[in-house]
């Protein structure tokens, strides 16, 4: 036999369940301590996990706020911007508006010059027919004054 049957032989049964008992308490509290360690190593990940997130949150909102004060600042922008397209078509009707009635305007000034180079020209073509006729009639009427002192004479 063995040293260990021999020295298990020699102690009673009392004892030997006591060694045996023992033995798996042993074993029993050893497991109990590794799966405390694992569910505190676990429990740690966890908080590991937990501050990450939170972590993550938080850059998440400070990034949300972040893009409403963009969101804000650029609604500003576009009804600012809105608001400029609108005065400068009013701006451009009003002066689309001044085009049409200084191209009337030309346009009436125009024709009136026309008419008055029209009447300027019929006006010259009279004058000169009028010289030619108090020209003519003057011709004779000088015919005419000397014919009559040379007939006085």
């Amino acid at each position: 036999m063995t040293k260990k049957k021999k020295w298990l032989a020699k102690k009673t049964a009392r004892q030997q369940l006591v060694i045996r008992v023992l033995g798996a308490s042993t074993k029993i509290i050893d497991k109990w301590d590794e799966m405390a360690f694992l569910r505190d190593v676990t429990i740690a990940a966890k908080d590991q996990e937990v501050e990450e997130s939170r972590k993550l949150l938080k850059e998440t909102k400070q990034r949300q706020t972040q893009l409403e004060k963009e969101k804000k600042e650029n609604l500003a922008e576009i009804a600012r911007l809105e608001q400029n397209l609108e005065n400068l078509r009013v701006t451009n009707k009003g002066r689309e508006q001044k085009s049409k009635d200084l191209k009337k305007e030309f346009t009436d000034v125009k024709a009136s010059n026309k008419r008055l180079t029209n009447a300027v020209k019929a006006a010259s073509e009279g004058n000169t027919i009028l010289k030619n006729t108090l020209e003519k009639v003057h011709g004779e009427f000088d015919g005419t004054l000397a014919e009559t002192e040379d007939a006085k004479k």
